[in-house]
């Protein structure tokens, strides 16, 4: 595989920078009322930054942040700042396995989520099948193309541990091999494997990570919203009996790999991806369908108050309507 989006060495002071770039951005304006940073910055260079910012209600934002930011900024923060309302933070906790909020600047909300009291064992499965399927379907298609990208590989280390262990695994290859993930995160800079390393491994991952999802999803009950929706324009999920993956299209030789975002953009027009799997679509007014039914709020609400804001959830994004199928 071709390996891009190496980490880039970077100081803590770069992290708390533009921590204090975001606060002084947000902090003063009127429709916002708090700000937090969501986890911990670990390991620097290779760590990201989540924050949230959480407006007063029927609020707008329309500002961009992450649009003006410089490259070493933009490796920090990876993706816009999430956005929520007041009236909505709780009831997404009440949904979500979220730990660690650190308040910024703002109202002090008393955030203080414990996921291991307060959420169900269904619900704790079922996130945690939610992110290893999102997971695996990005990294198939990587793996497809025969590119990968590095940081976001080693980004999705802890998130995937933190998963197994709600599945109840302690053991086996692929646990063994999260957690040489993870030693490579805390040595990059002074060890960084080789690629043929990295390539061998991802494979052997990928590989391990399908077989685990192909068991988990026959053994466990797994809820999605629709029988089929994309989540691109080129990915399709699929209700089936069996756990299923197809590709159609073209894939272009590596030596096009040096384009980086744009050698993925020109696979995915010659690209289309299905993957079917077994799962649920949850009977109307119980637990799962009212969550997806927040998530379908959420999104709606950030499209048209907060543009520039990504909601606040796990698993794949519902770009769905109200009725549609």
């Amino acid at each position: 595989m071709q390996i891009i989006n190496y980490p880039i060495p970077l100081e803590r002071s770069h992290y708390n920078e533009l921590i204090k770039k975001i606060v002084d951005r947000f902090d003063t304006r009127e429709e916002v009322l708090s700000i937090y940073q969501l986890g911990n910055v670990n390991d620097i260079g290779i760590s990201d930054l989540d924050v949230v910012v959480i407006f007063k209600n029927g609020s707008v934002c329309s500002e961009n942040f992450h649009e003006g930011l410089d490259v070493n900024e933009k490796s920090i923060l990876t993706h816009n700042l999430f956005g929520i309302t007041e009236d909505s933070i709780q009831k997404n906790l009440a949904y979500n396995y979220f730990v660690n909020f650190r308040l910024l600047a703002g109202r002090d909300l008393g955030i203080n989520p414990d996921p291991d009291k307060d959420l169900s064992h269904e619900l704790q499965l079922q996130i945690a099948l939610e992110f290893l399927y999102k997971f695996f379907v990005a990294l198939d298609v990587q793996v497809s193309y025969g590119i990968l990208k590095m940081r976001s590989f080693l980004l999705s280390a802890k998130a995937v541990m933190f998963d197994l262990k709600i599945l109840g695994i302690k053991e086996g290859v692929l646990y063994e091999m999260v957690n040489t993930v993870i030693a490579w995160r805390k040595d990059w800079f002074n060890n960084t494997p080789s690629e043929s390393e990295i390539s061998t491994f991802v494979l052997k991952f990928h590989q391990e990570l399908e077989a685990l999802l192909r068991e988990q999803l026959h053994k466990n009950t797994y809820f999605l919203p629709l029988s089929s929706f994309k989540i691109s324009g080129n990915i399709v999920i699929v209700q089936g009996e069996k756990f299923i993956k197809t590709r159609k299209g073209i894939v272009f030789p590596l030596l096009f790999s040096f384009l980086g975002k744009k050698y993925f953009n020109l696979q995915n027009k010659f690209n289309n991806f299905r993957y079917e799997a077994p799962y649920k679509i949850p009977e109307k007014d119980t637990l799962f369908a009212d969550r997806f039914e927040f998530y379908r709020y959420a999104y709606l609400m950030n499209r048209s108050n907060y543009p520039h804001f990504i909601p606040l959830s796990t698993g794949f994004r519902y770009f769905y309507k109200s009725g549609s199928n």
